[in-house]
C-alpha cells in the first residue's frame, strides 16, 4: 500500500483528450490533450474500443497535438494519451479517452435553431468538427414548400435570414460543404416566423381547469366576452413541459397572460421569451392568482422582468379571502370581487411596492380594512421606451363581468389595439336583438351567406361551433323568454 502511494505520488499528472479532429480524407484524426507539459513525453493510445488500444504513437518531443493516419473510413476509434516526466519517474495512471470516425463527406450540421427578430430570421448552429471544412449552405422553404438554397459559402456557424414576410413560416436547413466539394446531408429541419410585433392581440390562457375554474369552452367564451370585436390569437398553457416561446410571440404588438387558476403556476417556464419580447416595442399585461409568488422572491431581484419592465420592487401576498375588488385611479374601472365556488372574498391578493417608474392603477379594497393591504397599490403600468407594461395583483376571473371587461377594454385602448365592445347575439351588427340576427345565422349555414364576425356572436350557446341549436336557443330567447344570448367560443 505504502509502495502504491510513492508511485501515485511520483506519478505524471493525468492527462484527457479534449477534441478530436476528423483530418476529412476518410483515414485521418488529429488528437488535442490539456495539460500539455513539455517536461513529460507523450505516447498516444488508440484503438476500436473504450480502453481496448491496439495501436500506439510516440509522440515527438515538445508536440501537444498528434496526427494519427491509417484508419478505417465510418468506424469509430478511441484515443488516450499518456504522459511520462522525462527527469524520471512514472506514467500517469489514467488518461481522459476521447473518440472519432474519420469520414470523407463532411457530417451534417447539428442544433440548429431559428429564432425570430425584427423583421428577420437568425439562424445558429454548432461548428463543424472536420479539419478541411470549407462552407455552410443554408436552404429554405415557406408555406410548407420544399426547401430550396438560399446562401451558399457562408463560413460561420450562423446566418441572418433578411429576406423574410410577416406571417408566413420559414423551414430551413444547413449542409456543410468540405475543400474538396464534397457535401454533408442536410441538417434536421427548423422553422420560425420573422418578428414583425405588429399583428394585435396574443392572449396566453394559463387557466388550467380545477375546482373552481370554469371548462375551455366558457374560458374561451369569456375571453370573446372580454375582448369584443378584438381578434386576438389564443395560446393555452396547461402542462408543467410547456411554454410560450419565441416564435410565437413574434408576430403580436401586444401579448395578454391569464393566469387564475388556484393550482397550476407556470409563467416563469417563459420567462426567456418574454423577457426576449419586451426587447422589442410591445405591449405586456400580466394577471393571475399568486402568480407573482411563482415568479420571483416577494422581494423581486434588480435584473428580474418584473423589476426592468414594471417597476415592481416587492410585493406581499394577503392569504386571508380579504379582497373584495380594486379602486381604480386616473381613469381606470373600479372592480369587484364575486368571489368563486371555493371562497366569498378573494385570498391571496398582493400589495405592491413599486418604484417611481411605474404608476399605480389600483389600489386594495380590504373586507376587513386591514390597515396592511387597504388603499395599497395592487396593479400598475410603467410606460417603457419599447411599450406599456400593465401588471395586476389580484385574478379577474373571479370579479363582476363587467367591470373586468371595462379594465381590457382599458387597457387594449391604452396598448393602441382597436377596441369596440359587440353584444352577444348581434350577429348582424345593428346594435339590436332581433329576428334580423336570426335570418343572418340561418343565411350562413343554409344560403352560404358570410361567416359572423366574429364567429363568437352567433354562438350563443356556446357550443364552440355555429350550428341549428344556435337557432334555437336564439328563437326561445325571442319568444319564449328563453336565456339571453352569450358570447360563445366558436373562433375563426
Amino acid at each position: 500500500g505504502l509502495a502504491s502511494l510513492a508511485i501515485a505520488a511520483d506519478a505524471a499528472h493525468p492527462t484527457r483528450v479534449t477534441k478530436v479532429i476528423d483530418m476529412g480524407d476518410g483515414s485521418s484524426v488529429e488528437v488535442y490533450w490539456d495539460g500539455c507539459d513539455p517536461l513529460y513525453s507523450y505516447v498516444l493510445k488508440y484503438g476500436p474500443g473504450p480502453l481496448n488500444y491496439t495501436d500506439s504513437i510516440q509522440v515527438p518531443s515538445g508536440a501537444c497535438t498528434q496526427v494519427v493516419s491509417g484508419l478505417n473510413e465510418g468506424q469509430a476509434f478511441f484515443f488516450a494519451v499518456v504522459g511520462t516526466p522525462t527527469d524520471g519517474g512514472y506514467p500517469a495512471i489514467w488518461a481522459g479517452e476521447g473518440t472519432q470516425v474519420p469520414l470523407i463527406e463532411p457530417r451534417k450540421p447539428t442544433d440548429v435553431t431559428a429564432e425570430p427578430d425584427f423583421k428577420s430570421i437568425v439562424l445558429d448552429w454548432d461548428d463543424n468538427p472536420e479539419a478541411d471544412l470549407d462552407h455552410y449552405r443554408i436552404y429554405r422553404g415557406s408555406g410548407g414548400t420544399t426547401p430550396v438554397l438560399l446562401a451558399d459559402h457562408v463560413t460561420q456557424s450562423d446566418y441572418t435570414d433578411t429576406a423574410v414576410v410577416g406571417d408566413l413560416t420559414y423551414t430551413y436547413r444547413v449542409s456543410a460543404v468540405d475543400n474538396t466539394g464534397y457535401e454533408s446531408t442536410l441538417s434536421d429541419s427548423i422553422s420560425s416566423v420573422a418578428g414583425t410585433f405588429d399583428n394585435g392581440v396574443l392572449l396566453v390562457d394559463e387557466i388550467t381547469r380545477g375546482a373552481a375554474e370554469p371548462v375551455q369552452a366558457d374560458q374561451v367564451a369569456w375571453f370573446n366576452d372580454l375582448f369584443g370585436n378584438i381578434v386576438y390569437k389564443l395560446r393555452t398553457i396547461d402542462g408543467y413541459s410547456e411554454s410560450l416561446r419565441k416564435p410565437e410571440a413574434a408576430p403580436y404588438s401586444s401579448i395578454f397572460w391569464f393566469d387564475d387558476d388556484i393550482a397550476s403556476k407556470l409563467i416563469s417556464q417563459s420567462n426567456q421569451t418574454l423577457q426576449w419580447y419586451s426587447s422589442y416595442r410591445v405591449n405586456l399585461f400580466i394577471e393571475g392568482y399568486r402568480t407573482l409568488s411563482f415568479w420571483s422572491p416577494p422581494v423581486v431581484p434588480e435584473d428580474h422582468l418584473l423589476r426592468t419592465n414594471f417597476g415592481l420592487v416587492s410585493f406581499q401576498e394577503n392569504p386571508a379571502e380579504d379582497f373584495t375588488g380594486a379602486t381604480g385611479l386616473d381613469g381606470w374601472p373600479s372592480v369587484t370581487a364575486i368571489g368563486s365556488k371555493l371562497f366569498t372574498q378573494i385570498p391571496s391578493v398582493y400589495a405592491f411596492e413599486p418604484d417611481d417608474s411605474a404608476e399605480v392603477i389600483y389600489t386594495y379594497d380590504s373586507f376587513t380594512d386591514d390597515p396592511a393591504f387597504q388603499g395599497k397599490p395592487c396593479g400598475l403600468i410603467k410606460d417603457t421606451p419599447n411599450g406599456k407594461r400593465l401588471l395586476l395583483g389580484f385574478p379577474l376571473l373571479y370579479l363582476d363581468t363587467n367591470s373586468t371587461r371595462a379594465l381590457v377594454q382599458h387597457a387594449l385602448q391604452l396598448f393602441g389595439e382597436q377596441f369596440e365592445y359587440v353584444q352577444a347575439g348581434d350577429v348582424n351588427g345593428d346594435a339590436e336583438m332581433n329576428i334580423a340576427d336570426v335570418m343572418s345565422i340561418a343565411a350562413y349555414l343554409f344560403q352560404n351567406g358570410p361567416e359572423p364576425d366574429p364567429p363568437a356572436l352567433a354562438d350563443i350557446d356556446g357550443s364552440c361551433q355555429i350550428d341549428i341549436a344556435d337557432l334555437s336557443y336564439f328563437l326561445d330567447f325571442l319568444f319564449h323568454s328563453g336565456p339571453a344570448p352569450k358570447m360563445g367560443c366558436a373562433r375563426q
